[in-house]
């Protein structure tokens, strides 16, 4: 119980921060935190790991980027299965672009449907007023996807974001070229 309340403090502080950008270090930890509280949850349905080398940790990203892609994998993925899942993520140095992905190995989606619950997702936010947002919001929608590439425009115009399926995985894989990176300057 204090652990899951240490969490659940750590979670709700860095949620409220005012600042736009934080550490992939402490982003790390965010997730962990979160992780560490889906795992009460699920109990032996949920194993996760979180590989991040100490020289990617202070590099600057926007906060809460990588919290509604492994959401995503938690409610689309592995709350539906009955069988034991775990999700990845990676943070690591590909060729010439920094990698940021999530993979997990829930129940999956189709292609198709997902990229229509994306569009509508663009449609319903270009409209935040509307009674379609306010009901997207209570529902599950692809609204996170569509905010984590919003998140990412703000980041650098060459970052990309994929989803897909590999074999028993689903994979959200975030790639942004290293000449794009900057460092935070404090302690992470």
């Amino acid at each position: 119980l204090n652990s899951a309340l240490y969490s659940l403090s750590h979670l709700l502080r860095y949620v409220l921060s005012k600042e736009q950008y934080t550490s992939l270090g402490q982003e790390c930890a965010f997730l962990e935190d979160y992780l560490k509280l889906q795992k009460l949850r699920f109990a032996d349905r949920l194993s996760y790991k979180i590989t991040c080398t100490d020289d990617l940790r202070s590099i600057r990203v926007p906060r809460l980027l990588l919290q509604p892609l492994l959401e995503n994998a938690i409610i689309h993925g592995i709350e539906p299965s009955e069988s034991p899942c775990y999700c990845h993520l990676i943070c690591e140095k590909k060729q010439n672009n920094l990698m940021l992905t999530i993979a997990d190995n829930g129940v999956g989606f189709c292609q198709d449907e997902f990229e229509q619950k994306l569009k509508e997702a663009i449609a319903i936010t270009a409209t935040p007023n509307s009674a379609a947002f306010r009901a997207s919001t209570r529902e599950k929608t692809s609204i996170g996807i569509y905010y984590v590439q919003e998140r990412l425009k703000m980041w650098s115009d060459k970052a990309t974001l994929q989803i897909r399926r590999d074999g028993e995985l689903t994979v959200a894989e975030i790639a942004i070229p290293l000449e794009e990176i900057s460092y935070e300057t404090s302690d992470c």
